[in-house]
């Protein structure tokens, strides 16, 4: 998970955030677009984990 979902999107922004990139507001709201992407990949993966451990998942949780 950390090599096929989570590094490809670190790859992809990290150079750019280093050289001020993300002031831009069109990388900035590109970038997050794809975090809010990130974040619905994670929390599928957080159900099948809590599911394997046979406890509830706190994913969903209002704040």
């Amino acid at each position: 998970m950390l090599n096929q979902i989570m590094r490809p999107l670190k790859a992809r922004w990290h150079k750019l955030a280093l050289e001020d990139g993300l002031q831009d507001v069109q990388q900035c709201q590109q970038f997050r677009n794809d975090l809010s992407a990130l974040q619905t990949q994670l929390k599928k993966y957080t159900g099948m984990l809590a599911d394997m451990a046979g406890v509830e998942d706190l994913s969903e949780l209002e704040s």
